[in-house]
Formats: structure tokens, C-alpha cells, sequence
């Protein structure tokens, strides 16, 4: 197995970066308009809905994940600095978010505006989650 040192209080603080990334992402001020019309869905019946908490421990659990993965590819590159975090994140992003996103949606008949937004949500996040996990080590 490989030998890398992980900063695990970073690991835990990182999904919450991505709760705060994804509230800014799909607010009335990000793409939450533009996602809600492409997956069919309207205020009232978000409001009518409720909160799924479901979806919301999903979420974290997964970013949680996601965060173990990309520490575990920061460490292996030697990434240490900001630049070089981003640069992690980045090409993490790249190789396995929007290649996914985009195949699976072609199959699924979605929008590819869908599969943009959500794979900018995840860009961003990711971004910030290289930087968080390359600096504090």
C-alpha cells in the first residue's frame, strides 16, 4: 500500500467546505433556477418537499469520501502548496467528475447544461478541497 501521510482534521473539514460550495452553487444567486428547471422541480415544490435529509448525509458522506481520495492523491504527489492543491483538484475533477456527469446524462437523456452546472459545483469544491488538504498538512 502506498505510504502517505494524511491530515485527517483536514479530511473532516473538507465536505464542509463542499456544503457551503454546493448552498452558494444552487442558490437564487448561483444556478438554482437554471438546475431546478432542468431536473423539473419549482420553489413551491422544494418547499412543499421539505428538506431531505437523506440526500444531505449522502452528500457529506460522499464528500467525505471524495476528501479521503484527494488528500490520499495529494499526498502522493507531494503537493504542498495552494498552487499545487488546485492543480490536484483540478485534474482530479478533470478525470473523473464531468467524464462521468456527461456519460451519464447522454444515457440517461438529461440536459449536458445539467451535467455542466453540477460539474462546476464540483470543480469549485474540488478546487478549494485540493488547496485546504495540500496546505494543511
Amino acid at each position: 500500500m502506498f505510504d502517505v501521510s494524511i491530515n485527517y482534521w483536514a479530511v473532516l473539514l473538507a465536505p464542509f467546505v463542499s456544503v457551503g460550495v454546493g448552498v452558494l452553487w444552487y442558490g437564487k444567486s448561483g444556478f438554482g433556477k437554471q438546475w431546478m428547471a432542468l431536473v423539473g422541480k419549482t420553489q413551491e415544490s422544494v418547499k412543499s418537499e421539505g428538506m431531505h435529509v437523506g440526500a444531505y448525509v449522502t452528500a457529506l458522506v460522499s464528500a467525505l469520501i471524495l476528501a479521503f481520495v484527494l488528500a490520499t492523491f495529494v499526498g502522493l504527489t507531494g503537493a504542498t502548496s495552494l498552487a499545487e492543491g488546485i492543480q490536484v483538484g483540478f485534474w482530479t475533477w478533470l478525470g473523473f467528475v464531468p467524464t462521468t456527469a456527461l456519460v451519464n446524462g447522454a444515457f440517461a437523456g438529461r440536459s449536458k447544461m445539467l451535467a455542466v452546472i453540477d460539474s462546476g459545483n464540483f470543480l469549485v469544491f474540488m478546487l478549494v478541497m485540493g488547496a485546504i488538504l495540500s496546505v494543511w498538512q
